[in-house]
């Protein structure tokens, strides 16, 4: 001992085998060795080693001493006869106190708990709550204990203490189990309640990688089918192009022909003084540069709404890059023309040179025959022949454009038609998912329920054995009481009397439900014996008192029974009704102050004392009357009521035990019916699901074609409404040009023939001139035209590239680049409205001047 109580300085002391005596005078610290020992032991209440708390064992100081810090006892135990369950011959049990109030335990210096020193020294019959200390005042306290005290303090000492603890301890374990078992179950739960959507989830998950290939696969089929079908536009759009540009040569050259011609003309006008003649190219100049303002405006205008809808459709980028392309492919092919032009060009010129060489070494004999008539039919047919190729190519693209719109409007329709379906379907699928989720649940409980039953049939089986056993031997119990009761009502002394009817109990049918209010009322002559009158009374009394044998007689029709009986409200008698007419007339004598409250014994005793003259019973047959109250007579009193239910339960009992073999097929059966139906319900919900996914995705890829197809018929509807707007303006004129054709040919016609003979040499000529003219001038104009398509591509290219350079910027940007374009078309719109009113004075100045420069030809001539 170390800084234990009075033991400052290390102290050792020996016990030897045998007995030893520790004496000395009070104070000396006797008791301080025997309260060592049981502290060491495990001791844990401050009162077990006489201190008010814990830390008082510690040394806590003298005048001459300072106290200690902590205090340590070790208990050495001689195992050399093994009585301890270790390997060594001695055994260290040490415990040290810290004043803080820390404790530590160690065997043999091992630290380890004091629950592992119980469990070891409780084999060796040594321990704290095992007797081997024996204080002052406690045999005593032993001897005057209980009985009950006194088999605990012999079990303990007799080593059966550890059991028990191991026992407490094993209980406590086991709650603990338990315990953590039911979580467990509630975590199974949750977790089944969870596998479906994950399971849902993976298939999902398993799914999107082969629609994902399907979808690439599809994509990269229809880009390619796009690229061939815009492949093949891109050539017939360049076939036609090449074609429009031959005609354009073409009629460029026919209009160099007749722009001599106009010069020609102009001349002669010229000569004759007239001041007009000089306005009217200026005029004309000034109508051509307004009708080419209004085409670079129309041209402008194309170009920001196709700014626009770049801005507007993502989708136009990819078009615009392939634009670019083609695009850069006829740059190439323009400047390859335009060198085979030049040098066309160079060729013709110098034959011009020499044509107008001769021409001019020629004699000319006479003035030239006038050609006014052919001059002006030339200028009607040219301006004549555009127009009505201008009319047939409107009218042509009016009526494919027409058709196209028409073909998109049945495509939206159909659209319309496909996203109705699609949305059905959605909603339909959507309607029977939780239908189908419910059913699913619902199929898994049932196959959770028909397993659960298939394996508790055996049981069921068992269980009803039992009860059929248990309920025959209340039966036969029941039976022998029946037959007591009906040889103490004297039924069997009296049967054979006239007016005999037989036991009360068995005459009468209790609505079920009263059968104890009807008990408590009446219960003590239900056993009794009814007879018709007073006589047969008479006659039964006196053979049961001959017979000697116990017995009750009930008279059916007396003066007192006979007699009048007042109506109560809620009246028993309502409740009971009997098997003949003498029965209800004894029924109504006995049951005629008898109420019935469908209440609780608080209600009838109000209503007995509202009715004290009255006998007041209740459901649970609580009778409170005249005669007295009593509660709830629990047991039935008439064992014919008790025989018939025993009866009815031994049926049930034997239906049940006949029926477990069979409700345990019928129970696979339904078990296999209810997994059959769980696979069927997984499949419709897998189906449904499929269906949800395929309707959405078409829903969207509808509702994008037909946004598609909107745009377009849009754009077409517009392009028809111009063409529209240009064939009422053209037609008109043309059936003027055409009439005007027909007067001016058949004068060209004896124009012609007149000087077809003077002037055959020098038309000869001429024809050569003009031919190397119109070769020239439809060159140049071939050469312009390359160049201004050149330019054309060329700003068109910019154009392109500006536009997937804008593409490319932030939204914001964008969103202003759109306005900026709103606002050039808004502005386009009105110089174009304004250029058409000027175009329109300019063609009507250039008619009346046309007019005026007519009747001077008309002089001239």
């Amino acid at each position: 001992m170390k800084g234990f109580k009075s033991f400052a300085d290390p102290t050792l002391l020996e016990f030897e085998p045998g007995v030893t005596v520790v004496v000395g005078p009070n104070g000396s610290g006797k008791s301080n060795v025997v309260d060592a020992i049981a502290w060491v032991l495990g001791a844990q209440g401050p009162t077990t080693v006489r201190s008010g708390k814990m830390e008082d064992v510690v040394f806590a100081g003298t005048p001459d001493r300072p106290a200690l810090g902590r205090a340590e006892v070790s208990l050495v135990i001689d195992n050399s006869s093994g009585s301890l369950p270790v390997e060594f011959t001695e055994v260290t049990v040490t415990r040290t106190l810290y004043r803080t109030g820390d404790s530590e335990y160690s065997l043999n210096g091992v630290p380890c708990r004091l629950l592992d020193i119980q469990e070891l020294l409780s084999d060796a019959g040594v321990g704290r709550q095992q007797h081997v200390i024996v204080a002052q005042g406690q045999i005593d306290q032993v001897l005057n204990s209980r009985a009950e005290d006194r088999r605990m303090i012999v079990e303990e000492a007799a080593g059966i203490l550890k059991f028990r603890r191991r026992k407490e301890r094993a209980e406590r374990r086991l709650l603990a189990t338990e315990a953590n078992l039911t979580r467990l179950q509630d975590l199974q739960r949750e977790v089944r309640r969870q596998l479906r959507p994950l399971e849902k989830q993976a298939d999902a998950a398993k799914r999107h990688g082969a629609v994902a290939d399907e979808l690439r696969s599809i994509r990269l089929f229809l880009t390619g089918q796009e690229i061939r079908s815009l492949e093949a536009a891109q050539a017939a759009a360049k076939d036609t192009a090449d074609e429009a540009a031959n005609e354009q040569v073409r009629l460029r050259g026919e209009i160099g022909r007749l722009d001599i011609e106009i010069s020609t003309s102009e001349s002669q006008l010229a000569a004759a003084g007239d001041p007009s003649t000089d306005l009217l190219p200026r005029v004309e100049s000034l109508r051509e540069r307004c009708r080419g303002l209004i085409a670079l405006i129309d041209e402008r205008s194309k170009s920001t709404e196709r700014d626009r809808g770049a801005l507007l459709a993502s989708d136009v980028v990819l078009t615009l890059q392939a634009e670019l392309s083609r695009l850069a492919e006829e740059l190439n092919d323009l400047s390859v023309r335009g060198a085979d032009v030049e040098q066309q060009l160079g060729e013709i010129i110098r034959t011009e040179k020499q044509l107008q060489s001769e021409i001019e070494s020629l004699e000319v004999d006479g003035p030239l025959i006038g050609l006014e008539a052919a001059r002006k039919a030339a200028e009607v047919r040219g301006e004549l022949g555009p127009l009505k190729r201008g009319l047939e190519q409107s009218s042509g693209e009016q009526e494919r454009l027409t058709r196209r719109i028409n073909e998109l409007t049945k495509q939206i329709d159909e659209a319309d038609e496909r996203l109705d379906l699609l949305q059905v379907a959605l909603a339909s699928a959507s309607d029977a998912e939780p239908a189908l989720v419910k059913d699913l649940d619902l199929a898994q409980k049932e196959t959770e329920l028909a397993e659960q039953r298939v394996a508790s049939l055996g049981e069921e089986q068992q269980l009803a054995t039992k009860d059929e056993q248990a309920w025959r031997a209340r039966v036969e119990a029941l039976e022998i009481a029946a037959e007591a009761a009906l040889a103490n009502s004297g039924l069997q002394q009296v049967r054979e009397i006239d007016g005999v009817l037989g036991v009360l109990g068995e005459l009468i049918e209790i609505e079920p439900g009263w059968e104890l209010a009807v008990e408590a009322a009446i219960g003590g002559v239900l056993a009794s014996v009814v007879v018709e009158d007073v006589a047969a009374a008479r006659a039964a009394l006196e053979r049961l008192g001959t017979s000697e044998a116990p017995g009750s007689i009930l008279t059916a029709h007396s003066p007192s029974n006979d007699a009048e009986k007042s109506e109560v409200t809620n009246a028993l008698r309502g409740r009971v009704t009997g098997s003949n007419s003498h029965v209800d007339t004894l029924l109504d004598s006995l049951l005629s102050t008898a109420i019935c409250i469908e209440g609780g014994w608080v209600q009838a005793i109000d209503a007995a004392l509202e009715q004290p003259e009255l006998t007041v019973v209740t459901t649970n047959g609580d009778c409170f009357g005249p005669s007295g109250w009593s509660v709830s007579p629990r047991e039935r009193t008439s064992a014919a009521l008790a025989l018939e239910e025993a009866r009815d339960y031994v049926q049930i009992a034997a239906a049940r035990r006949e029926a477990a073999d069979s409700e345990r097929v019928v129970a696979e059966a339904d078990c296999v019916d209810a997994r059959r139906i769980l696979s069927e319900t997984q499949q419709r919900l897998d189906t449904n699901d499929d269906q949800l996914s395929r309707s959405a995705d078409g829903i969207e890829k509808v509702q994008r074609q037909r946004r598609d197809l909107i745009s377009e018929r849009e754009i077409f509807t517009a392009r028809v409404d111009e063409i529209s707007q240009a064939l009422e303006r053209d037609k008109p004129r043309v059936a003027d040009l055409e009439g005007r054709l027909l007067e001016l040919e058949a004068a060209e016609t004896l124009e012609r023939s007149a000087a077809a003979e003077a002037h055959s040499q020098r038309q000869d000529l001429e024809q050569r001139i003009r031919a190397t003219a119109q070769s020239r001038v439809e060159l140049e104009t071939s050469k312009k035209a390359a160049a201004e398509r050149e330019q054309r591509v060329k700003d068109r290219h910019a154009e392109i590239s500006d536009q997937l350079d804008a593409n490319n910027k932030k939204g914001e940007e964008n969103s202003e680049h759109l306005l900026r374009v709103e606002a050039t078309l808004a502005a386009l719109a009105d110089l174009r409205d304004l250029l058409q009113e000027r175009f329109e004075l300019l063609d009507s100045e250039v008619g009346k001047l046309r007019a005026k420069r007519t009747e001077l030809s008309a002089e001239v001539r």
